[in-house]
């Protein structure tokens, strides 16, 4: 079941492969294991389509100091702190907890994992570390180019968290046999107090920020609720935003929600609906459902001041849940405006492809144009340099 959740979840069987060595499991039970895991793998990529995720061009190889960077952040988000789009101290103090950790999961499997042990918990902490180093460089490879935000969000705090759980039972157990590592009592001691600090910050930061995320969530669903039940009134904008169907026609959404009613599901199979239409009345009057203009869009890539070459992908968001008609992008030199064309809209933003190779070397800004029902928004342009081999 775990497999088939998502994509990581294949990372079960090699990390279950690693436990089966260590507790010296007989050659049967490992040839079943590694029959089911072919089969497993074999069954989920059966007609996979990669081209339905990010594009090609935004994997990790293709920016390995982002996904570097994207590696730490994911494995320092243990404390569920969701970050911003920045690089500001929280980030990097992320990061340095991202490099802490990795260096004590580092030190549990180079001390305890080394001997096959059939007795104690070590083998299930390194398994449970692999499995999130495994995890976390996926993520680095897949989503480098969605920022800490995307890194730090507190359902990727689900996976990396095994890492610090890991950590903890791998040490927690005398070794079965002592390797140089684990001889030294001022490593030994040192690696010990320092986990026990963050597994206590985790535990304080950890609730909460998971409570202040909860109560962030409740209030986004009550109002969803409000909205469901006051949808003849309500705005098509403030109702993608507030239901999260930003990706579907409002008419598609609205026909739904008469289904939804017709059959007393939801929210109107609840004894709320009366209240939930005054608290609805109450938030009207007061300005609640009163549109708003979405907040300017964000260009993923490439990012600011960063140098380009061959064929790169413009990648723009757009916040605030709204459906442009349709997005073009310039390229800006001095006084030079060039079209480069419409963009793409897929699951992940607005994109274009730019064969730099067709422009000189130099430094130029990319222009986005967003058009909507309010008209032309001219966005922040973004600085690159193009530096293509002569």
């Amino acid at each position: 079941m775990g497999s088939f959740s998502s994509l990581p979840g294949l990372f079960i069987w090699p990390v279950g492969l690693i436990v089966l060595y260590q507790r010296r499991c007989r050659r049967g039970q490992i040839a079943g294991w590694c029959v089911a895991a072919v089969t497993a793998g074999a069954v989920y990529l059966y007609h996979y389509d990669a081209s339905k995720g990010a594009p090609s061009q935004l994997n990790g190889l293709h920016y390995p100091g982002w996904a570097l960077r994207t590696f730490f952040e994911v494995m320092g988000g243990v404390f569920g702190i969701h970050l911003s789009n920045g690089s500001g101290v929280t980030t990097n103090v992320e990061i340095l907890f991202g490099v802490v950790l990795f260096l004590l999961a580092a030190y549990a499997v180079a001390s305890r994992g080394v001997y096959r042990d059939a007795s104690s918990g070590a083998p299930i902490g390194i398994a449970l570390i692999c499995f999130g180093l495994l995890y976390a460089l996926g993520f680095a490879y897949g989503r480098a180019w969605a920022g800490p935000t995307t890194a730090t969000g507190s359902q990727y705090t689900t996976f990396t968290i095994l890492i610090l759980v890991g950590t903890y039972l791998a040490l927690l157990d005398p070794p079965v046999r002592s390797t140089a590592l684990a001889r030294s009592s001022v490593l030994r001691t040192a690696t010990s107090a320092l986990l026990v600090v963050i597994l206590c910050l985790q535990v304080v930061l950890g609730t909460t920020s998971g409570l202040r995320v909860a109560s962030t969530f409740h209030r986004q669903q009550e109002f969803a609720a409000t909205v469901l039940v006051d949808l003849k009134q309500v705005p098509n904008p403030v109702m993608q935003d507030g239901l999260g169907s930003w990706w579907l026609p409002p008419n598609l959404v609205r026909s739904y929600a008469t289904t939804l009613e017709l059959r007393h599901l939801s929210v109107f199979d609840s004894g709320d609906v009366t209240a939930l239409r005054h608290q609805a009345l109450a938030e009207r009057k007061a300005g609640a459902f009163n549109y708003t203009a979405p907040p300017l869009s964000l260009v993923l890539n490439p990012r600011i001041i960063q140098t380009v070459k061959g064929t790169v992908i413009i990648d723009l968001l757009i916040p605030g849940r709204s459906q442009p008609k349709g997005v073009d992008m310039h390229l800006l030199a001095g006084t030079d405006d060039v079209t480069l064309g419409p963009a793409t809209q897929t699951a992940y933003g607005w994109i274009r492809y730019w064969d730099t190779t067709r422009v000189r070397n130099g430094t130029y800004q990319i222009q986005t144009f967003v058009h909507d029902e309010r008209g032309v928004k001219r966005n922040v342009p973004v600085t690159v340099v193009v530096n293509n081999p002569m």
